[in-house]
């Protein structure tokens, strides 16, 4: 087993080698894995009946992209003199969101009302963006090792920075090449203990004690989709509101028993499909109402000759349609 484990340890570093070879960077990242031991697990008695184990897991994700052509030390622009227009939504951007927005809803009545049917291959299409190719191409990500250290210690958090300074001093060298700026992060929580770990070693002997070669220090947007659930779950979920089409009452409704709107960071997976299947019935109902049908069977007046029509044609009917819905 051991033999196993240290062949399949040493492709994760050959695939890194290649890929630095083939002139590509990548960062790592990482957060804290816990997990509840219980009674039954324990191999000896630790004092408690049960107890959280706090261990790091990280992974090294090989970019497509490069930035070269960047200033690591000069901006692109003098932030004190951006004008505000760049940050205000101009009449276009809305109308790009709302575009969007109607092949989203679109997607969702193509499923759920048969006489739409016609138009499901026209809205299935990926929504075309202004991002470049590249950045479309999924990332190698290359799993590292995990380690029995707990970010909320500085003292294992300094362990870990270890770990990743001499991970790029190997794989760098063993490249024949100079050790770079290594680009690391985690959470805003792990980002915060990575920079207050790197302050600590500020005044070490040698550039690699100091983790000079790790920077910059980023937060990722691990749990980007968690805050947007949780909010949405502040806004809509009260216990106490049983009236009709409520969330709480479309969780007993649906018996959802594992949809505690309360805990979101608990109960992810069952949140986010109460909240998926919430709104597409609300989509669903919408619609109804809106064109005045009895059900999903319904269709209305004035539907098109989808049989002379192109995908765009029908794509171009189809957002028109759901517009007064978005």
């Amino acid at each position: 087993m051991l033999e196993t484990m240290s062949a399949i340890s040493g492709s994760f570093n050959t695939e890194l080698i290649n890929s630095i070879q083939e002139g590509k960077k990548f960062r790592i990242v990482g957060d804290n894995i816990n997990f509840n031991i219980g009674v039954t697990n324990e191999r000896k008695s630790t004092g408690k009946a049960g107890h959280m184990e706090h261990w790091f897991g990280s992974a090294a994700i090989v970019q497509n992209v490069s930035f070269n052509d960047c200033s690591d030390t000069i901006p692109q622009c003098n932030l004190e003199q951006l004008p505000a227009e760049q940050f205000i939504m101009h009449d276009n951007d809305w109308k790009v969101i709302t575009s969007d927005m109607c092949i989203l809803v679109s997607r969702v009545l193509t499923d759920f009302f048969p006489w739409l049917n016609f138009a499901k291959s026209a809205v299935s299409n990926e929504i075309q963006g202004g991002t470049p190719l590249k950045m479309k191409l999924k990332n190698t990500v290359i799993p590292l090792q995990i380690q029995h250290k707990n970010e909320q210690k500085y003292a294992d958090v300094v362990d870990i920075l270890d770990t990743y300074q001499d991970l790029g001093e190997t794989l760098y060298q063993g490249s024949g090449l100079q050790v770079p700026q290594i680009h690391i992060g985690g959470d805003q929580l792990t980002r915060e203990r990575f920079s207050g770990a790197k302050r600590l070693r500020a005044a070490a002997l040698t550039a690699s004690e100091r983790f000079e070669n790790l920077s910059p220090i980023t937060f990722e947007l691990f749990h980007v989709q968690m805050t947007v659930l949780a909010t949405f779950f502040d806004i809509l979920y009260k216990a106490d509101c049983t009236e009709p089409f409520t969330l709480y009452s479309q969780k007993v409704r649906l018996l959802r028993k594992h949809a505690e709107g309360k805990d979101v960071k608990n109960h992810y997976d069952s949140c986010r499909d109460l909240a998926v299947s919430f709104i597409r019935a609300y989509i669903v109902e919408a619609t109804c109402q809106y064109f005045d049908l009895k059900n999903t069977d319904t269709a209305p007046e004035n539907l098109p000759d989808h049989k002379n029509m192109t995908n765009n044609e029908i794509k171009h009917w189809m957002t028109t349609f759901v517009q007064p819905l978005v």
